[in-house]
């Protein structure tokens, strides 16, 4: 299965969740947040001999907040079905039925059936 690289920045006003191609590139997105909100969240001046990877590492150590990389599978919405479900167009063509007997149950008990 595909997998895709979930970074997820957890911080005072919420949390932002972005999927990356790689793992390199949420690391970018980590140094840039720590090189961006330095100022504003920190106690201390920004080391000028740190490399930005450095000064992540200290950034999220030290401030409250956080930030979490996974290397998640996409899900295809067919194949991970638990066993023993119907996978694939079949499916789609039991949650279409099930959803018409559910408003068909809806209509008879509102309004007395279809008219």
């Amino acid at each position: 299965m595909p997998t895709t690289i979930v970074a997820i920045y957890e911080h005072r006003c919420g949390d932002d969740i972005r999927s990356f191609v790689s793992t390199e590139a949420a690391e970018a997105w980590r140094q840039s947040l720590a090189q961006e909100f330095w100022e504003t969240e920190m106690d201390r001046p920004m080391p000028e001999a740190a490399t930005p990877k450095e000064i992540a590492d200290l950034y999220f150590d030290f401030a409250q907040e956080y930030f979490v990389v996974r290397d998640l599978e996409v899900d295809d919405g067919f194949t991970a079905l638990p066993r023993g479900r119907a996978s694939g167009p079949i499916n789609l063509v039991m949650t279409a039925f099930s959803f018409a007997l559910v408003v068909a149950v809806v209509a008879v008990s509102l309004f007395g059936g279809f008219k």
